[in-house]
Order: structure tokens, then C-alpha cells, then sequence
């Protein structure tokens, strides 16, 4: 079985909460489903009656395991006065936003945390791969 990387890339980075991907083993393609748009999920509901084998969610990162990667990436910054505000962030109320926030200035960190995004997808991709016997393309 053959599915497209950059799409399992996609599915396997989603955050939107309303949003689940899944990974149509018969077509070899993944299918987005959405809460805000009844007919998918209407057409999904039917196929996975007729068939629930042929279907595999892709799991999405909790909020530890997103939490996690911003803490770790904490710890590549050179600079030691983002680094703190970094980590200030991570103990506020939005650690997430507040984080975006504190690099909203920082091209060079920017470039940095994206690299480092991708680097954490590339392994979560290899692990969902690993542990459902998949191929990408």
C-alpha cells in the first residue's frame, strides 16, 4: 500500500479540533473529515458502515506531546534571554500562542522552529508508518 507523503504529512500535523483524517486503506488515499461539513461526514459515516476495516485514523498530537516539542525546542535557542521569555511562555495560561508570540520577532528562530517542526513530523510520520505496516510515495 501506497499513500502520498506530503499528505500524510498533512493529516499527521493536524490541529484544527473539528477535523480528523483518515486513511482509506481499499482507495490508498486519505479522507479529511470535518465537522462543519455535514455531507463528508455523511459520506464517511456510510463507508466506514459498509466497511470499518478499510478505514485508519491518523492520530493527531495531544497537547502534552505539542508541549513537549516546544520545551525541547527551548533548549536549541543560543539566545539565553529567549530561551527564558520561551519558557515563560510555556508556564502561562496559552502556552502555545504565548510561544508564537515571544518568536514573533525572531526570523532566525523562526527558520529554526520550522526546521525543528518538520524534523518532529518526518518522526512521527516514520513511527505511524512503522507501526501500521504503510508505505508513502
Amino acid at each position: 500500500m501506497a499513500i502520498d507523503k506530503n499528505k500524510l504529512m498533512e493529516a499527521l500535523s493536524e490541529t484544527d479540533a473539528e477535523t480528523q483524517w483518515f486513511a482509506d486503506l481499499k482507495l490508498q488515499t486519505l479522507r479529511k473529515v470535518c465537522l462543519r461539513d455535514p455531507q463528508t461526514i455523511e459520506n464517511f459515516k456510510r463507508d466506514f458502515a459498509k466497511d470499518p476495516q478499510r478505514f485508519l485514523k491518523i492520530p493527531k498530537r495531544s497537547s502534552q506531546e505539542r508541549y513537549q516539542e516546544l520545551q525541547n525546542f527551548i533548549g536549541l535557542i543560543a539566545d539565553k534571554n529567549l530561551q527564558k521569555r520561551l519558557t515563560e511562555a510555556l508556564a502561562s495560561h496559552a502556552p502555545h500562542r504565548e510561544f508564537r508570540l515571544a518568536m514573533e520577532r525572531k526570523v532566525k528562530e523562526q527558520r529554526q522552529f520550522a526546521a525543528y517542526e518538520r524534523e518532529c513530523a518526518q518522526k512521527r510520520l516514520a513511527n505511524f508508518l512503522k507501526l501500521n505496516h504503510l508505505e508513502v510515495i
